[in-house]
């Protein structure tokens, strides 16, 4: 009886702890909006009307969300265009962006914490939160204005 209460204990933990990292998760909509005013911000693309942005490992609903955002996004599998997203559970394509020159996003901001990507966004307290890893960012060959940099949880 005991070892049936704990496992149902168990079970519910993971559960919650299953709907709090999904509730973490910054909507696909408000992250096409975020990853526009980013590029903006790039000196090296923020006099581009609308920067063309390959999703990786991502679904029509990114796509969509990013080209709804006023940006020109595609599915793809290879580093291409101006900038890359790379979704949840895809492999980020570090060492390619930065020989390619082309800006790294997700929506996954452990990956910017790790330096994976250059720029993340997450969840902090309810409110969406921009990481940049400096590094990757310049491995990259780009440069964000100190403006939103000011705005960002930035990482060496």
């Amino acid at each position: 009886m005991a070892f049936e209460r704990l496992w149902k204990c168990a079970m519910l933990l993971m559960t919650l702890t299953v709907v709090v990292v999904a509730q973490e998760a910054v909507p696909l909509n408000l992250q096409a909006v975020l990853i526009k005013k980013i590029l903006g911000f790039d000196k090296a693309l923020s006099t581009k009307p609308a920067p063309q942005v390959t999703v990786i490992g991502g679904g029509d609903d990114i796509v969509s969300a990013l080209n709804a955002a006023g940006l020109s996004a595609k599915a793809g599998s290879e580093v291409a265009g101006d900038a890359v997203y790379v979704a949840p559970g895809a492999t980020a394509p570090k060492a390619a962006s930065a020989k390619a020159g082309v800006i790294s996003l997700s929506g996954v901001p452990g990956l910017a914490e790790k330096g994976q990507v250059a720029v993340g966004i997450g969840s902090e307290g309810g409110k969406p939160k921009i990481i940049v890893h400096l590094g990757q960012l310049k491995a990259e060959g780009h440069e964000l204005s100190a403006d939103l940099l000011k705005l960002a949880k930035v990482v060496q």
